[in-house]
């Protein structure tokens, strides 16, 4: 028991190791980035909230919106033309 106690060790010990060490600095912002694109942002047209990675971004009126899906990107683009009209 005491000698598979060490090998877990020693195992475990070997993939920290290595995943501080022999980790490319890059490998690591293009983790950091990904993560960030995984950020939730809410459709201001029906309110659901989806990952920004899958969302439909559009610029309004020089502002940029992002929606769940192009249908509620287009009634939302109707109802700001409505409302400036």
């Amino acid at each position: 028991m005491r000698n598979l106690i060490i090998i877990a060790l020693v195992v475990i010990g070997y993939f920290q190791l290595k995943r501080l060490l022999w980790e490319s600095p890059p490998l690591k912002r293009e983790k950091r980035a990904k993560e960030v694109a995984d950020e939730m942002v809410q459709d201001p047209a029906c309110g659901v909230y989806v990952p920004m990675r899958n969302a439909v971004p559009r610029t309004i009126s020089g502002h940029e919106f992002f929606f769940c899906g192009s249908r509620c990107a287009e009634d939302y683009e109707r109802k700001i033309a409505s409302r400036n009209a």
